[in-house]
């Protein structure tokens, strides 16, 4: 287990998951989102990230949409609680800090969306939180409150998701979240690697650490996938993604929103990565 209850400032994301495990349906929660970076990033390795944030991003999971409901009318009735304009899932905690709560399991489709009551017009998609939930990391916060925490590999794989389904409503927010993983990944604990799995790419003339890195995170996400119940269905998915977006010929839209310092650094690392998901033996 990831012991952080000594880091006070993380006293007031123990107070939000305290809050919302008062909330019987709320129980199987998982961070992601930004203050899963954050917590993994700069909180456990001291790796500075530009973006901050007073988000706090929620995975639950759920039987079923009445369960949901029942989950956010409990939060409701909290004083802590208030709701955030007409998303069924955002609130405002004490008025200060954006808390949404994303409900996974009984409530997707076939498809692995979501879509949202009552009139279903809402979909968002939600693959890969199922293998999220399976490979989470322990966490214990201040006040010994335990949470699971998303790990950096699967959360790769839900920011290319999410990047492929809400780019333009977010303005590329998912492909720059994506670029701090690919940059920094090989920082976050996984340098030693380099000499065990990565040991044959030390005598390549053009060897690079990020690159390197890069594809770590690539070899980490697939093995999340292969724990998953789908994982050439998802495999499938992420190269209908990757494959279009490393293609040097075109438009480069993932990488546009990288914000790297050149498109030619953004690709190579992002190529990296795929490789690194199918498992090849060279970024």
């Amino acid at each position: 287990m990831l012991d952080l209850s000594d880091r006070r400032e993380l006293d007031i994301l123990a107070s939000v998951i305290q809050e919302i495990r008062s909330i019987p349906e709320t129980q199987d929660l998982l961070l992601v989102g930004a203050a899963a970076r954050d917590l993994l990033l700069t909180t456990q390795y001291g790796i500075a990230v530009s973006r901050a944030t007073k988000d706090m991003d929620f995975a639950v999971a759920t039987e079923d949409w009445p369960t949901f409901l029942r989950m956010r009318g409990g939060l409701l009735a909290l004083d802590a609680f208030q709701p955030l304009g007409k998303a069924l899932h955002a609130f405002s905690f004490r008025q200060s800090w954006r808390v949404d709560l994303i409900p996974f399991g009984g409530v997707q489709r076939t498809d692995g969306s979501i879509a949202w009551p009552p009139d279903q017009d809402h979909v968002m998609a939600m693959l890969g939180y199922r293998e999220a939930w399976a490979t989470a990391i322990p966490a214990l916060l201040p006040g010994q409150i335990p949470i699971r925490v998303v790990s950096l590999p699967a959360m790769a794989i839900l920011k290319l998701f999410a990047w492929h389904d809400r780019r333009h409503a977010t303005h590329g927010k998912d492909g720059e979240d994506l670029w701090v993983l690919l940059r920094n990944y090989l920082d976050a604990g996984q340098i030693d690697r380099i000499y065990e799995e990565g040991i044959h790419l030390l005598d390549e003339p053009d060897f690079d650490l990020d690159r390197a890195g890069a594809w770590l995170l690539g070899i980490d996400s697939r093995k999340v996938l292969d724990l998953g119940e789908h994982p050439s269905m998802l495999l499938d998915s992420l190269r209908g993604i990757l494959t279009p977006e490393t293609d040097s010929e075109g438009a480069l839209a993932l990488v546009s929103d990288f914000r790297a310092a050149t498109l030619d650094q953004g690709l190579d690392l992002l190529t990296a990565y795929r490789k690194g998901l199918e498992n090849k033996v060279h970024p």
